[in-house]
């Protein structure tokens, strides 16, 4: 199978779909119809079987706004936002221990922290 990149721009109702690889520019009505198209044309400017096609759009743009940049920094957002709640939920579940190693009652332990008794009883719990 060969692989080929293609970039995606939408101009008035349509989308421009460049290859660059062959210098190739083709269009499709909707998003989801590019890779097809891509695959078509590609099909078509070099002899190959469709099925041995793989295009994989690299970059969508609609006017001046990068849709596969945006995309990027919100994935590694949410990677670090995914990150800060692990630490966050260890930090929890290492409090409540040391309040409950201290003697101090599951219910007194959610007043401190903010959580009901049966959320501490879930971080004491050896299992967390």
């Amino acid at each position: 199978m060969t692989s080929y990149s293609v970039e995606v721009r939408r101009e008035g109702t349509w989308w421009m779909v460049a290859i660059p690889a062959l210098g190739g520019l083709t269009q499709a009505r909707k998003l989801a119809e590019a890779s097809t198209m891509a695959r078509e044309y590609i099909s078509l400017t070099t002899g190959m079987e469709i099925d041995d096609i793989h295009v994989e759009v690299t970059r969508i743009r609609v006017e001046d706004i990068d849709v596969t940049e945006s995309l990027a920094g919100i994935r590694d957002a949410r990677a670090r936002a995914a990150e800060l709640d692990r630490e966050a939920s260890e930090r929890a579940t290492a409090l409540a221990r040391q309040l409950s190693h201290a003697a101090l009652p599951m219910r007194e332990i959610g007043g401190a922290m903010g959580i009901s008794f049966q959320r501490v009883a879930q971080l004491i719990s050896p299992r967390s």
